[in-house]
């Protein structure tokens, strides 16, 4: 029988692996966090994940689609990829659709701020929804270019630019 708490601190490394290498450049693979549990990782799995939360391009996934990362101030993007020359901005109000992905990334996440507060505090509503949005307002810009990367993925996976 597998532990619990094993098996929930190897799911927060998974969700985590991705923006442990995104920021330092440490490969955190399945096999170094658990050979336990090999039988629950798909090795396939992480490349698109690894690639969304790295920031990487959709089509070659080796060269970054913003100049620095997003989890830290506000990147610029390239125009294209510097390896395969796909177009990031491929029209004038392209990113309209990643204003919708922000918004409900953005009210997931304060839901479960809000969720995390309820269950930890005695706050009445009002008072948790009101710190639940204070609190979500640091990550508002990362979460706005991570839409933008996702964006991307979901437009090439639906109508790709041909090389």
């Amino acid at each position: 029988m597998h532990n619990p708490k094993h098996l929930a601190l190897l799911v927060a490394l998974l969700v985590m692996f991705p923006l442990i290498d995104g920021l330092s450049g440490f490969a955190l693979t399945p096999t170094l966090v658990s050979k336990r549990y090999h039988v629950f990782l798909s090795r396939s799995l992480p490349s698109a994940l690894r690639s969304i939360f790295g920031q990487r391009c959709p089509r070659c996934r080796s060269a970054k689609i913003f100049r620095s990362s997003i989890y830290w101030g506000f990147p610029e993007m390239h125009d294209c990829c510097p390896t395969c020359g796909l177009h990031f901005n491929r029209e004038p109000g392209y990113f309209l659709g990643a204003m919708y992905i922000s918004y409900g990334l953005g009210l997931a996440f304060i839901f479960v701020l809000g969720g995390a507060l309820w269950a930890v505090t005695s706050w009445r509503l009002d008072k948790i929804a009101i710190w639940a949005v204070l609190l979500f307002l640091p990550f508002a810009p990362m979460l706005t270019f991570l839409s933008r990367v996702l964006w991307i993925y979901l437009d090439q996976t639906i109508d790709p630019e041909p090389f």
